[in-house]
Parts: structure tokens; sequence; C-alpha cells
């Protein structure tokens, strides 16, 4: 599998260290190095990249993936490895017939039955990999150790312990919250990396981000580049993501909302969590990026020990972090997006106005409440909330300074056009309003907004 998925921007460094380790091993000093990340942060591309460099060096290249979906056998990643080996001219030696145990198509009785088999099995797969490298290098790529059996690790350890005098290169990836969710994937993992090389991917700075830009758009645009770092914080694959919306866009072509691939690999990390923990941070999550814990207590209904208690399992799988005492942040814009995307419409209603009347209610008697963020969630909660949303967003024109009065003058176009739509209000002089029944919120009369947090 030679490179593909673009150009590969931003890994030099990396590049520079895995073509040094595959010339020590096209030289006779094999070893191995695993690549590591977060989703989306690029490792499967290196593999490519690195694969499609030594095929060039002369190197016979073999895949082995593991599955995260499951239902595939023991040593799969091997398997589909050496059927890749010895489907090549010479691929088959004395040794092969020893493997019959893994490979069924070889005639052999299928897979071992105790440990002393499964010991001669690794010894086999050692010995064959030993005279495949005689006739020419090796490079083994196996992605996605952390889905991998134990009995696929156990050979990858057993395999690099004995790569020293060999021409073979063994070349792995992982992610790193997902092995750590297993101790025995991470064990397994943690004793593997201390035999080599471990290459952790960074999330891309703004220089390589403007390269990106650059190679999708065809013109320098450092403004951009730098839009699309603060919005993606650097993760490449939604740094590829939000440039093919914005060509999309473009083309009038687009939909709203967060980019397909982005959903896609946010909602896999998601899938590590309890349900019951996911409906807690997508009541968060109406609020935004970051939120404090009594507040999403509030929109959620729960107390706040369940919110920690959820916060807890999020930290594990690093989707939220600290952002001071009382107050939590989700790692990326792009997970909160997602999460209150995914929200049924009458619950992502619910949620918003629990948060406009929770956040009016702290900032009853604040001089300068945020305004527009109650103004943002009245709207959000449905048209039966726009006459408030109106009120709150020309009160924070009147009460706000410049920067405020700009971001709720856009969006009071759009909040005149709902309340014009159906049942409205109509403001007075000096802060007054006055709303017809429909306008009035859940659980009382009349009240000034005021805000959140």
């Amino acid at each position: 599998m030679r490179g593909g998925g673009g150009p590969l921007v931003g890994r030099e460094r990396e590049l520079d260290v895995l073509s040094a380790w595959v010339a020590r091993a096209g030289a006779g000093a094999g070893g191995v190095a695993l690549v590591t990340g977060e989703p989306g942060i690029g490792k499967t591309r290196l593999l490519q990249e690195m694969a499609a460099r030594a095929a060039d060096q002369g190197f016979s290249v073999a895949w082995g993936r593991a599955y995260e979906v499951g239902g595939a056998p023991p040593y799969w990643p091997w398997i589909e490895i050496l059927r890749a080996l010895f489907g090549r001219p010479g691929g088959r030696d004395p040794n092969a017939a020893a493997l019959a145990r893994l490979l069924p198509e070889l005639g052999g009785p299928g897979s071992e039955r105790g440990e002393a088999d499964r010991f001669q099995l690794y010894d086999a797969v050692t010995s064959y990999l030993h005279g495949a490298a005689g006739r020419e290098p090796l490079l083994l790529v196996l992605d996605d150790l952390h889905a991998a059996d134990p009995s696929s690790l156990e050979l990858c350890e057993l395999v690099a312990r004995q790569l020293g005098g060999m021409r073979v290169a063994l070349l792995g990836s992982h992610r790193d919250v997902e092995a750590r969710r297993s101790q025995a994937i991470d064990v397994s993992l943690g004793r593997l990396g201390r035999l080599g090389e471990v290459l952790e991917l960074e999330r891309l700075g703004l220089a390589a981000v403007e390269v990106l830009v650059s190679e999708a758009t065809g013109r320098d645009d450092r403004e951009s580049a730098q839009m699309i770092r603060d919005a993606t914080e650097g993760n490449p694959l939604f740094v590829r993501e939000l440039l093919r919306l914005l060509a999309d866009r473009d083309r009038g072509a687009a939909r709203p909302g967060v980019p397909a691939g982005v959903r896609a690999v946010i909602r896999e990390r998601l899938a590590l969590l309890a349900p019951a923990t996911v409906a807690l941070l997508q009541a968060a999550a109406v609020v935004g990026r970051e939120f404090t814990i009594s507040l999403a207590a509030e929109i959620a209904g729960v107390t706040a020990e369940a919110i920690e208690e959820a916060a807890s399992e999020a930290r594990a799988a690093e989707l939220l972090g600290e952002a001071g005492p009382g107050r939590l942040r989700f790692s990326h814009a792009l997970v909160a997006e997602t999460l209150a995307a995914d929200l049924p419409a009458v619950l992502r209603a619910r949620h918003h106005r629990r948060a406009a009347e929770a956040i009016e209610r702290r900032h009853a008697d604040d001089p300068a409440p945020p305004l527009d963020e109650i103004a943002h969630h009245w709207l959000e909660s449905g048209t039966g909330g726009a006459a408030m949303a109106v009120a709150a967003a020309e009160a924070g024109q009147e009460r706000g300074g410049l920067l405020r009065r700009r971001r709720t003058l856009s969006r009071a176009g759009r909040w005149r056009a709902i309340r014009a739509r159906g049942p409205g209000a109509r403001r007075g002089g000096h802060g007054r309003q006055d709303r017809r029944a429909g306008d009035a919120p859940p659980g009382g009369g009349p009240r000034p907004p005021a805000a959140r947090r």
C-alpha cells in the first residue's frame, strides 16, 4: 500500500527518525517502532509514507491490521502479513510447513493446542521471517494494534526480541487512549515499545496548516490558516475535512455543521463511554466547549456529583479536561458541537431552555449579564423562545460594549425573522418588553433577561 490521503505535512522529524531506522534494518540491524496518538492525527498516513519509501529502497512490504469491530480470528494481523509474503516469488520455504497452524490453506491442523504448540508456532514465524529476509529486507506494518488480540501482541513482542540480526523492520501503530483502556493491551504495547522506537504524533502547528491551505486552495492565506488551525487545533484529519467542507460551501454543496469525517472520528471515541455518560456530556455541550459543573447539572437535571462521575470517565477517554475550579472543557470544540448536534431536536431545545433559565437566575442582579449568550439559548430553545431571544439581543445592544454589540447585531436579523414568523414580542422603550402568552417561559411569567454561569 503506497502513501495516500494527500501530501504528508508537518511530519519531517518523524520521517527522519523512521527513515534512519529503516536504513538500519536494511543493513541487518532490524527492530521495532511504534507510532501512537489520537484518532485523526495521521498514524496510518505516516505508516503509508514509510511503506512507500521502504518499497523504493528494495524492501518487501506486508501489511496486517487489527479490527475493532470484532470477529477476527486470533493472530489476524499476522495471518494477513504471512499470506502477503507467501504470495510472492520464493515466498514459501522449508519453514512454511510449520506455519500451517495459522494458515489453513497450507493444510495444517489449525490453531495451536497448548503452550508448547504456541511457542513452536512463534518460533516458526521467526524462522520464516529470518529466511525471507535473507532474500530481501522486510517491512512488516501492523496497524491499529490497540485492537489486536493478546496472542498477536505476544507474537509481536517475541518477534521484536529476535530482530537484532535480521533485515526486518516491524512498524506498528496504535491509539493512545484506546490502548490504555485495557490494562493487558497497555502493558503489552508498553513492553513492545521499550524494545525500540516510540513516536507520539502531535497536532500540526500553524506553518503546517498554512501548507495544507495553500495546497487545497492554490493560494497563501495566513488568516484562513489561522482560522482553520484554531477551529481544528491542528488535528490533520479535522483540518482536511474542514478544508473539504469550505470547498463544498464555495460550490454550494455543503451541509451545515461538523464535517462528516470529523463526526465519525468523534463518535467512535464517544462510543468508548457509557450511554449515561454521553447523555450528560450532551447536556453540557449545549453551553459550548467550556462549562461549569453546576450549570451542566442544572441543564441535565442531575446532581453535581453525577456530572463529576461522568467527567471522570470522559477524562480517561481524553474527551474532557479541567478548565479551573468547578469548570470543565471539552478536548476539542468539535467534540462539543458533535455531542450537541447528535441530540434529538426536542431534547436539545429543552436543554437550551434550561440553560437560558439557569443563566438568567444566576445573573438576575448582575449589572452586566451575558445577554448575547442568553439570547442564543432562548433562540435555540425553539420558536417559543424567539421573543426572549430578541429581547436579550436588543438589551445586549443597548447595554453591551462594542464587541458585544457587534455580536448581537449580527444575530438580531435571525431573531427578528423568527419573531415575524410566529408569536412575537414588541420591545418598548427603556428596556420594557411585552410578550404574548405563547412566548412566556415555562414556570412563570415574564422575567428580565439575565445570563449564565
